[in-house]
């Protein structure tokens, strides 16, 4: 971004906070509420993190920070508007524009969507970042998973099934914030690329003792000659991206996903597999794929379903808060090797959360990672320690 639009979102930003501190609870709940999070995030990585150092190395970050705003006049129409904010210690910094949308209910269930908002597409993906129970995403999300575009989104919602069916536009705007990129019917810049994607969930069993999920995505994209590259940090957001594909100009792709989830009691398992079909703009095709299977326990509290997403729940049965700690485990695998060229990877994550108060969470993060194929790294030796501290509103 430009020094004036910086100065701008700056300006929106400290406005938002005003906003917070003088508008009250009542006010916020029926017209507008305010809401954000601040999470400061320290990674310890060896050699396999780091294609130039030999050593461990520290890095810290304001990994996220967000202040969103939004606006409900009605039950039927909702407006949101999300700044976001992140900064390496010491390094460089970026101020972006997170979900920026109009949402207008067409019954109880159909709803309709215009604007910057997340494509439809993963369970691990669809769950806010704030709510995850790792620090970073799965090495299957952050590679293959469509973020945020804009676009149109209609999409149908109940207690124990959703789908949801939108057509996107990545822009190719560095995420800065224009009247124009809120129009879907120009004719795409080069660097653009249009999407169409797809959601189901459905659960055949939600109770507070035991819930089932089981969902399905997919998405066809046209990159129209761009070039393509899939790169992964390991799930290190600090860390070099260790990780690639081979690099060509390509012409399509198509993703598919399903995933599926079982919570009993005070644990969840979850699983999800994505395939990745690339049309290069010659004619070769190349198919990679990522899985997860991710087990978590909490030592007090539960697991909450709400319409395909499940989160933390805090809160006892007489609405007070409880701490509580939980534990994490995920093996995750990552094939990005396809005609010989490529990486494949595994990593194995080991995790615990604790949350001290309703809006503090500390969390923690052990990653062995492995590696075949190609690598920009010779040494492959040394793990991640990652810490979170994490405050929400």
């Amino acid at each position: 971004m430009g020094d004036f639009s910086n100065k701008a979102l700056s300006l929106v930003l400290l406005a938002l906070f005003c906003t917070k501190a003088h508008t009250s609870p009542l006010e916020r709940k029926e017209l507008i509420d305010v809401e954000g999070y601040l999470m400061l995030d320290h990674d310890y990585y060896g050699p396999f993190f780091n294609k130039d150092e030999a050593n461990y190395q520290h890095k810290t970050e304001i990994r996220r920070s967000k202040l969103g705003l939004t606006f409900s006049p009605n039950t039927d129409f909702r407006a949101k508007i999300q700044l976001k904010y992140s900064r390496e210690l010491p390094g460089s910094d970026n101020l972006s524009l997170g979900d920026a949308y109009m949402r207008y209910m067409l019954s109880d269930n159909w709803g309709l969507q215009l604007g910057r908002m997340k494509e439809p597409f993963g369970l691990e993906q669809q769950t806010s970042s704030s709510n995850l129970l790792t620090i970073e995403r799965s090495s299957l999300s952050s590679s293959f998973a469509p973020g945020r575009s804009y676009g149109l989104k209609i999409d149908y919602k109940k207690k124990s099934h959703t789908l949801a069916f939108g057509y996107f536009l990545e822009r190719d705007s560095q995420h800065k914030f224009a009247i124009a990129h809120f129009n879907l019917f120009e004719q795409p810049a080069s660097q653009d690329t249009p999407a169409a994607t797809l959601r189901f969930t459905y659960a055949p069993i939600i109770e507070a003792q035991q819930s089932v999920h089981f969902g399905a995505s997919a998405s066809k994209r046209w990159f129209n000659g761009n070039k393509v590259q899939i790169k992964h940090s390991g799930e290190v957001h600090s860390a070099d991206n260790i990780i690639r594909s081979a690099r060509f100009y390509a012409d399509t792709s198509k993703l598919y996903q399903v995933d599926a989830a079982w919570q009993f009691n005070h644990v969840l398992f979850q699983t999800e597999f994505v395939k990745n079909s690339i049309s290069q703009k010659e004619g070769k095709n190349w198919n990679y794929f990522g899985a997860y299977i991710q087990a978590s326990y909490r030592l007090s509290g539960r697991y909450k379903y709400r319409q395909g997403r499940y989160k933390s729940q805090n809160k006892m049965k007489n609405g007070s808060f409880k701490s509580s700690t939980e534990l994490v485990i995920r093996q995750s695998i990552l094939n990005v090797r396809d005609h010989d060229i490529g990486s494949e990877a595994a990593f194995s994550l080991f995790g615990i959360n604790h949350y001290p108060t309703a809006n503090i969470k500390l969390m923690a993060n052990l990653i062995i990672p492995t590696m075949s194929g190609d690598s920009i790294n010779n040494d492959q030796s040394g793990q991640a320690y990652s810490l979170r501290f994490q405050y929400k509103f």
